[in-house]
């Protein structure tokens, strides 16, 4: 294990507001970062031999799988992040133009049919082509998801959302408008109306909930000729397990990598399950998370036997599933904890209030899980802070604790569940 003590100070927390592509990756405390954003969010078992070697010659074969669906190769080093890029466009996961690689941020539902899988591609397409969406916020995210989909609604500052009837923009932090065609030129109206209300502000806002707040959804939907519908969007089905069998209605098999960390010789096993006893492909997904599409009844028995043995989450009752920890010292030049190793820690312990779900965050930044949580420990100078449903940057109940004593407090103050 390493010395703790024997590392550098952190540097203190600052938010980059931006986030590394192929051609840009962004400096960490072990390397560069690289990201790379699977166009649809579909790797073929080729492409994902490939991530697994370009994350071996050029960087430290770590990778991550992030929560909008893209994988992070660690420790690149300078040297290498040009032969990283070219490596991974060869390999059909990233534009030949690092400007519309930039724009590229679609969140496609793992479950995505037909016409999803059309309006994803050509969200992507137009980001890709239109170099006037340069001036969107670098962070701004599409996510094209379908009420039918049985897992939980992605997360995006717009999101179209399939209904059995037509579709829905929904604005993240706002309003939603209801549509009887796809929504290409809808999507376009109301992009270039959050562009010019933002570009009106001193400080533009950089996220559509920021920009909702200051204008209000209604304004936003009105400049882009879009009236707001009050009704309820379609009730979404029973949710299925993002691990394991999904079961008949979907036959996809979920991958959880621990904490979102795997290395390339995981990624490589991977692609041979998914070759083996699927359709060869792997879908990426926000919950850290590989699906793997059309694996039959009788071969999920077998597949989760091998999925176990190489590493992945299986069980959807394994309680590494409720904690998100980000990769924290010494990988982050930001942390002052071993987020993971303290991550591995509290699910040994499972204590009852686990189930609620818990963010370990190395620093206030909280980059692993910018939403609230149940619970949050934010790791700082003095120790962790302790967080109820809140993010890592808000007020803490407590403060400077170590996880024993972090642990202690919630095991003889709250009840399970809460």
């Amino acid at each position: 294990m390493t010395d703790q003590s024997a590392l550098p100070m952190p540097v203190p927390p600052t938010t980059k507001g931006w986030c590394p592509t192929a051609y840009t990756p962004m400096p960490t405390g072990d390397g560069l970062l690289g990201r790379v954003k699977p166009p649809l969010g579909e790797v073929s078992a080729a492409a994902a031999r490939s991530i697994a070697a370009a994350a071996t010659r050029y960087g430290s074969g770590r990778l991550e799988l992030t929560n909008r669906g893209g994988i992070q190769i660690r420790g690149i080093a300078p040297e290498g992040t040009a032969g990283f890029a070219a490596a991974i466009v060869d390999a059909g996961l990233a534009s030949a133009d690092a400007g519309g690689e930039r724009r590229r941020n679609v969140l496609l539902t793992p479950f995505a049919q037909a016409r999803e899988i059309a309006v994803a591609a050509a969200i992507e397409r137009w980001l890709e082509e239109t170099g006037e969406l340069a001036a969107l916020p670098p962070k701004f995210g599409f996510a094209v998801d379908s009420a039918r989909s049985p897992s939980p609604p992605l997360g995006a500052d717009i999101r179209c959302v399939a209904q059995d009837d037509g579709w829905r923009i929904e604005l993240d932090g706002g309003s939603a408008a209801t549509l009887t065609t796809t929504p290409a030129a809808a999507l376009a109206r109301l992009t270039a109306a959050v562009l010019a209300l933002a570009q009106r502000a001193a400080a533009p806002p950089q996220r559509m909930r920021n920009l909702v707040a200051r204008v209000g959804a209604q304004a936003i939907l009105a400049q882009a000729g879009l009236a707001a519908t009050p009704e309820p969007a379609q009730p979404r089905p029973a949710a299925c397990p993002l691990v394991g069998w999904s079961g008949e209605a979907t036959e996809s098999f979920g991958l959880g990598a621990p904490f979102g960390s795997i290395d390339a010789s995981t990624l490589l096993a991977a692609a041979a399950l998914a070759e083996r006893h699927g359709a060869g492909v792997l879908r990426t997904t926000p919950w850290r998370a590989l699906q793997i599409p059309k694996v039959a009844a009788g071969e999920a028995p077998r597949l989760a036997a091998a999925a176990a043995q190489a590493g992945f989450i299986v069980a959807p009752d394994d309680p590494r599933l409720s904690i998100v920890a980000c990769p924290g010292r010494p990988a982050c030049a930001s942390a002052y904890a071993p987020t993971r190793t303290d991550a591995e820690d509290l699910a040994r312990l499972r204590p009852a209030w686990l189930a609620a779900g818990v963010h370990v965050s190395g620093c206030s930044k909280g980059c692993a899980h910018p939403a609230a949580a149940a619970t949050t420990l934010s790791a700082g100078p003095q120790g962790y802070d302790l967080i109820r449903h809140g993010r890592a940057a808000d007020t803490p109940i407590l403060r400077g604790l170590s996880l024993a004593e972090a642990i202690h407090y919630l095991t003889d103050n709250l009840p399970a569940h809460s």
